[in-house]
């Protein structure tokens, strides 16, 4: 008897939960349909922002270290108190030519 009644249990089982997973199957289809969908959409666009924030990122990258490289070569070659307070032009004139020189 114990058997039988598994056995009966488990096709009763199997048959009620049968529409159960078809309308699961069928849910996640049409979620992977669409998710196929979007990500199609934005993948290109996505991608093109991705690299042009990491070109943006080189070159602040390499202006910073420039310009450290200038404030480092004015630092050693101008006594910038003294020079500050005779003329601050020649602060910004000698600092550029450093960042040029830096830059060469």
């Amino acid at each position: 008897g114990t058997w039988v009644c598994e056995n009966l249990f488990s096709a009763a089982y199997n048959y009620a939960a049968g529409d159960g997973d078809k309308t699961l199957l069928a849910g996640l289809q049409v979620y992977n349909e669409r998710r196929s969908r979007e990500c199609a959409t934005y993948l290109q666009p996505s991608a093109q922002h991705q690299t042009t924030a990491l070109q943006h990122y080189d070159t602040d990258t390499k202006i910073y270290a420039l310009d450290g490289a200038g404030i480092a070569l004015a630092k050693t070659c101008l006594d910038l108190d003294a020079t500050a307070a005779g003329d601050p032009e020649i602060v910004l004139s000698v600092a550029s030519h450093a960042v040029s020189e830096a830059e060469a």
